[in-house]
């Protein structure tokens, strides 16, 4: 199983820290959800793994060796946003033709098959392309590449609903049958949710948790009952508390057992689980204060 591994990792940009002691580990087979508010380092993230930024500290390792002037480690990672700079008045026969001679696994059978699925003319200059266009040249690319560790930064912009759906099944398609690992930053949390294995939230330039969907799930619950109940929570862990009407609603992290939950259930909690864009905020809001 390979593995990357981020230690100490630090960037700073005009004076500022984009990353800050960053410390995370991304394991191959998973699907991961990169989550975090605006400007709290995810992309200086993605951007030092694949060596578009020289960290300032801190190390990037793969399968144990440094990512850094090691060819081999890189024609395994790939990364794509819906914008690329560098791909401006090249046509897209000429990406894909570039991207076949870097990758060593890249398939130009599959390739030309995604290039009739999102309907793009391969003579086309990429600066000519709409923004949804621009996506989907990223999608095939990243795709194709059959990369090990495959990045997609914001990848959904500029696609509509059934462009989305189309990607989110191939994608998906990629991961079962390739065993490879996806690393996708996103704000669409609750449409993308079921895509993912595993969860690395950011916050201030460090990770704020990282762990597997389902057990994040059910570790963070919603409690409500009258507010004078709230002593019963005292050995958990209280992450927001609002109150309404005589009634208040706690998010709680602790270690939920079926029958400890049916024990606060027997005290007169309701508890529901959460949607993953739920625990996100709850979490994120709580680091803030």
């Amino acid at each position: 199983m390979s593995v990357i591994e981020v230690k100490g990792l630090e960037k700073s940009f005009k004076g500022k820290k984009a990353v800050d002691g960053l410390n995370v580990t991304f394991e191959s087979g998973k699907i991961y959800a990169l989550l975090g508010r605006n400007a709290v380092g995810k992309t200086t993230l993605m951007r030092l793994i694949t060596t578009k930024y020289i960290p300032e500290a801190g190390s990037i390792t793969l399968d144990k060796e440094e990512i850094f002037e090691n060819e081999k480690a890189l024609r395994k990672m790939c990364m794509f946003s819906d914008d690329m700079p560098g791909f401006v008045g090249i046509k897209i026969k000429k990406l894909l033709k570039t991207a076949e001679v870097f990758y060593e696994k890249f398939d130009k059978e599959y390739a030309d098959y995604l290039i009739e699925e999102f309907d793009l003319d391969v003579n086309t200059r990429y600066s000519n392309l709409s923004k949804g266009q621009k996506t989907a040249v990223a999608i095939v690319l990243g795709l194709s590449s059959r990369c090990e560790f495959t990045i997609f930064d914001e990848i959904y912009s500029g696609l509509d609903a059934v462009m989305r759906k189309q990607f989110y099944r191939l994608l998906l398609e990629e991961y079962s049958e390739h065993n490879r690992t996806f690393i996708l930053s996103t704000h669409l949390i609750d449409e993308m949710s079921n895509l993912f294995t595993d969860v690395v939230i950011m916050e201030k330039g460090k990770v704020l948790l990282e762990q597997e969907i389902d057990d994040l799930r059910n570790s963070i619950l919603s409690f409500r009952a009258p507010k004078e109940k709230k002593v019963l929570l005292q050995q958990e862990e209280i992450i927001t508390e609002s109150e309404f009407a005589g009634t208040s609603t706690w998010i709680v992290k602790g270690n939920f057992t079926e029958n400890k939950l049916a024990q606060y259930r027997s005290e007169g909690f309701e508890i529901t689980a959460l949607s993953l864009q739920d625990i996100f905020v709850a979490l994120t809001e709580n680091e803030r204060r």
